[in-house]
């Protein structure tokens, strides 16, 4: 099974590998707010993550994190505007939501770097989400 299979069941965009998943509403749908900064950390050790997309799981690490996105090193490749979902381990538990990478806006950044934006997180995954940039960040 893959990492994101036990702990984040439901699957947003992608067929689930258990077939008693359930999916769940995506409640929150996160928006930047040019005039309010949302919370954010930079992480001095990268942080680790999985991405899925297309059914294949990217492992990753976090440099910097936000209640809107984050900006990520990956193991291959991807392009601006790629859907996934992502998986953040946390003490106090698993972050688990959907993220829309970014297009590269600087030349001399590597394509396995790239910035995201949530697109929607269910209310427990954003409720933690909130309380680890609090706690940790």
């Amino acid at each position: 099974m893959s990492p994101l299979g036990p702990l984040c069941p439901a699957s947003v965009i992608f067929n689930s590998e258990t077939p008693e998943a359930t999916v769940s509403g995506m409640a929150y749908f996160p928006k930047a707010s040019s005039s309010i900064r949302a919370p954010r950390t930079s992480f001095s050790t990268p942080e680790p993550a999985d991405f899925r997309v297309e059914d294949q799981v990217i492992r990753g690490h976090l440099h910097r994190l936000s209640t809107t996105g984050g900006y990520a090193a990956l193991e291959r490749k991807l392009s601006g505007g790629t859907l996934a979902e992502i998986e953040i381990p946390t003490p106090l538990g698993r972050i688990c939501g959907l993220i829309e990478f970014l297009e590269r806006r600087a030349a001399k950044s590597s394509a396995s770097e790239l910035a995201f934006r949530f697109v929607g997180l269910d209310d427990l995954h954003f409720e933690r989400l909130q309380s680890a940039l609090k706690q940790y960040g």
